[in-house]
């Protein structure tokens, strides 16, 4: 499995685009994007990070992913980093239940704002985790 330089926390907060300044060299994007917050940067899979940013930028607590804004994510990566990570694919699921338990993780928050009762939630999420573990 490669190694890379993760930021371990890529969530919208911690992520900012600046403009890039017209005398830089070399030339590039007329903006730039950047990431704040690296007290939990560490050496790992690229392809939890990839998971992890897609988890948290891209596909809601509850219901299918814009599969628009994946792609393009997705595309925007293999532009900047030649492409994904060998071994992408294979590796993607098992990172997909550790990425849920973010959500999970919040089931008293996302109760606050859902027309579902929190043991509903508590229901659904146990249900998807157990899904996404008979994948691996």
């Amino acid at each position: 499995m490669p190694a890379a330089l993760l930021h371990g926390d890529p969530a919208m907060p911690n992520c900012f685009l600046t403009p890039r300044f017209a005398n830089c060299d070399p030339p590039g994007p007329a903006a730039v994007l950047g990431l704040l917050d690296w007290e939990i940067a560490h050496v790992g899979d690229p392809v939890r990070e990839i998971r992890r940013a897609e988890r948290q930028l891209f596909e809601p607590p509850f219901g299918a992913p814009d599969e628009r804004l994946l792609a393009a994510f997705r595309d925007a990566y293999r532009q900047r980093a030649g492409g994904l990570p060998a071994g992408h694919d294979e590796r993607r699921p098992v990172y997909d239940a550790p990425t849920y338990l973010g959500v999970s993780g919040y089931l008293d928050e996302h109760a606050a704002h859902r027309e579902r009762s929190r043991e509903e939630l508590a229901t659904a999420m146990a249900a998807e985790m157990d899904r996404l573990l008979s994948q691996i």
